[in-house]
């Protein structure tokens, strides 16, 4: 009877060591599960803190298509690249000559190798209605030369201006009207030029004042030399063409 009392016990015994063995494999799987779970999150109820991303943007180039200019590499930005019209721009005059050279008037050698005689300098006569000369000049020379074929008087001046030059044909060709001369129909050298005859008990006289780059040349001539056409326009075009050294630019 003992022995079986004793059995069962042993028996007991057994089955609640079994048991405990048994309750210590299931807490280590709760804290292995415990691990494996996220911790909860310690906000505060009913609020919720966010951070907006900052996005960059950048404008697509543009295109044709859009409508706008594009601008090669390496222009400089939206300037343009066209050369600046200058062409109404004008340039200042440069300043006039304050003395006239003498090799801008005709000389003895240069008259006799156009119309030929024999020619030598005379004494020329102060300005006056016989020969007259432009007014307010900045510079000016006069040169007579005599001949058996006749006489020329010739007077290149420096003005201030072109404009200056070209009122200074006009008020000599008004001033030449009231002293006796007619002036002709046409000017003879473009705009700014005058051509008047008178004849006296001598003969025919000739006069012709004309400007150019701020200079004006005066011929007067008498004698066989304005009789002929041809020998007075040739004796014109040499004075024009030597009156170039008196220009603000000399002969170019």
């Amino acid at each position: 009877m003992r022995n079986s009392f004793v059995s069962a016990a042993r028996a007991v015994v057994l089955v609640l060591g079994l048991a405990a063995c048994g309750g210590g494999s299931g807490s280590d799987d709760v804290q292995d599960n415990a691990r494996a779970t996220p911790a909860l999150s310690t906000a505060t109820p009913g609020t919720t803190t966010t951070t907006a991303a900052i996005e960059t943007t950048s404008a697509p180039a543009p295109t044709e298509d859009d409508g706008l200019p594009t601008v090669p590499p390496g222009d400089p930005g939206d300037v343009s690249s066209a050369p600046e019209d200058t062409s109404d721009v004008e340039e200042p005059e440069p300043a006039p000559r304050t003395s006239i050279p003498v090799a801008a008037l005709l000389d003895t050698e240069t008259v006799a190798a156009v119309v030929g005689g024999s020619w030598r300098a005379v004494h020329a006569a102060s300005d006056s209605c016989d020969v007259p000369r432009p007014a307010k000049p900045i510079a000016t020379r006069t040169a007579a030369l005599s001949a058996s074929s006749g006489q020329l008087v010739e007077t290149v001046a420096s003005h201030a201006s072109g404009q200056g030059a070209a009122a200074a044909v006009d008020g000599l060709a008004h001033r030449a009207v009231d002293c006796g001369w007619t002036q002709e129909a046409e000017p003879p050298l473009g705009e700014d030029s005058a051509a008047l005859s008178r004849t006296t008990p001598d003969g025919l006289q000739r006069l012709v004042v004309v400007a150019s780059e701020g200079v004006t040349v005066t011929l007067h001539g008498r004698g066989q030399i304005v009789d002929s056409s041809e020998d007075w326009a040739a004796l014109l075009d040499v004075a024009i063409g030597t009156a170039c050294l008196a220009a603000p630019d000399g002969c170019h």
